[in-house]
């Protein structure tokens, strides 16, 4: 888990698993907290694709799909 930086409207990735069906929502970056620990910012993204307005830690957020593509099948076995 890297302390992965974005900027302001920046079109990102977001896959939400709250609910009984996964998916992945396209996303922009609308603001950020600063904070001290592991991470350096907390961003909020605001949905394109869906209606959602969110909070996520850098390791929740993706640059593309690859990206993505990359963190979850590494969870797969």
């Amino acid at each position: 888990m890297e302390n992965k930086h974005f900027k302001m409207n920046e079109e990102v990735y977001i896959f939400e698993n709250r609910t009984d069906e996964p998916r992945i929502i396209k996303a922009t970056i609308t603001g950020a907290i600063k904070r001290e620990g592991i991470y350096d910012y907390i961003y909020q993204v605001e949905g394109q694709t869906e209606s959602i307005q969110d909070y996520r830690l850098p390791y929740q957020i993706y640059k593309s799909l690859d990206e993505l593509k990359e963190d979850i099948l590494a969870y797969v076995i």
